[in-house]
């Protein structure tokens, strides 16, 4: 929503106000407090616009650059940012944690446009899903699955074979981000290592619930009460 404002030296601008706010990350109509125009190093009019989130309270600012009319204004940015925390499931965080703290920094430097770095984050996280996913389902070979390669890991101590096939894949494309020779060149490989990351989370999930279900056992306590009412009636 474009909105027309007076700065605090009394120039008439116009603004889109933000939909967001960048530290709670909730949709908002935020609540401008006040407004000042600038020239900056580089001989380029500017605006900020400070704003409060009605929902979180707190303040942000947004950068303006001002077209050469100067009336109306292009977005910039918004500061500051916080990052949008990913939340996982109980079952996922209780692998141990270590998986969800390295993919949300590998989130972070992905959304900071560190497209460099993202790549090798998201790969290393992968190591741990997997790494403490086999841990779990093979306790007494923990020292050999934490100093095994993680192609070695994915061969040996993975079952599934979704979770296999997904992994593999995945791995390959995160050495691509690893090293210096891309092998995958056509493939945007930090996004389709997030989708195949989230895929083996979803069957790993399924595979948890399956065990849990395994566990409950048929309760024939209700058929032998209803026996026995009907034997006494008789």
């Amino acid at each position: 929503m474009r909105k027309p404002l007076t700065t605090k030296n009394n120039s008439r601008i116009e603004v889109e106000i933000p939909n967001e706010c960048p530290r709670c990350h909730s949709g908002v109509l935020p609540t401008k407090l006040f407004a000042f125009k600038y020239v900056d190093g580089e001989h380029m009019e500017m605006a900020h616009v400070v704003f409060r989130c009605p929902m979180c309270e707190k303040l942000f600012s947004t950068e303006y650059l001002i077209n050469e009319y100067g009336d109306s204004l292009m977005t910039i940015g918004n500061y500051p940012i916080t990052h949008k925390v990913e939340d996982f499931s109980e079952e996922i965080e209780q692998l141990p944690p270590k998986f969800c703290q390295i993919y949300n920094e590998a989130s972070f430097a992905e959304n900071e446009n560190l497209n460099e770095i993202a790549g090798m984050g998201y790969r290393k996280s992968l190591e741990f899903l997997i790494k403490d996913f086999a841990i779990r389902n093979n306790p007494s070979k923990k020292e050999d699955i934490t100093k095994s390669w993680l192609d070695q890991c994915i061969n040996n101590y993975i079952d599934d074979n979704r979770i296999k096939n997904l992994a593999k894949k995945a791995s390959w494309l995160g050495n691509d981000e690893s090293h210096f020779l891309r092998r995958y060149g056509d493939l945007d490989t930090v996004k389709t290592i997030k989708m195949f990351i989230k895929a083996i989370i979803n069957f790993i999930e399924s595979y948890l619930a399956v065990e849990e279900a395994e566990k409950i056992q048929k309760n024939n306590n209700c058929n032998l009460r209803i026996s026995c009412k009907f034997e006494l009636a008789k």
